[in-house]
């Protein structure tokens, strides 16, 4: 955990750069959203691996499982509805993160349209793809919260709001 939060703690304006030229074409926009939404699954993937029902580990240890069968029968299960909320939060972010790959190497998208529409002060134009960045974010909020309360219909009311 400790790795991740020193990895959380490094800007993305301050990395992209050097992935953009380690990495070619598409792969460091992939490579800058996988770090933008890594830190928040992990804690919700944590978060969840942890609120495990205590008796049901226990039944399972009981039974001759191991920490693998803990794993596969009561953890994993336990951990579902974290994980969905964490990928709630984190699909924004995603998008968010592959905006900012491509200020600083594309030469298509949404990033390299926003700089271009900036640079020739149509400040309208501008507005209009944070608005559409912005809708686009929501959607994608939207149906990762949606798909959380078909995937997981068992979790708790706080995990499950759209």
């Amino acid at each position: 955990m400790q790795v991740a939060v020193v990895a959380y703690a490094v800007p993305l304006l301050a990395i992209t750069p050097i992935l953009v030229v380690m990495f070619s074409g598409d792969r460091a926009r992939v490579i800058v959203s996988a770090l933008a939404v890594f830190f928040a699954t992990l804690v919700g993937t944590h978060t969840g691996l942890k609120q495990a029902d205590r008796t049901s580990l226990d039944m399972v240890t009981a039974y001759g499982g191991g920490t693998w069968a803990q794993l596969v029968k009561v953890r994993f299960w336990a951990c579902l509805p974290y994980v969905f909320a964490a990928l709630r939060i984190a699909a924004p972010t995603a998008i968010l993160g592959a905006i900012i790959a491509e200020f600083l190497g594309a030469d298509r998208g949404l990033g390299i349209a926003i700089v271009v529409s900036e640079q020739n002060l149509n400040s309208v134009r501008t507005l209009g793809m944070g608005a559409v960045a912005a809708t686009v974010a929501g959607l994608a909020y939207w149906l990762v919260g949606l798909a959380g309360r078909w995937a997981v219909p068992w979790a708790p009311a706080n995990l499950r709001q759209p």
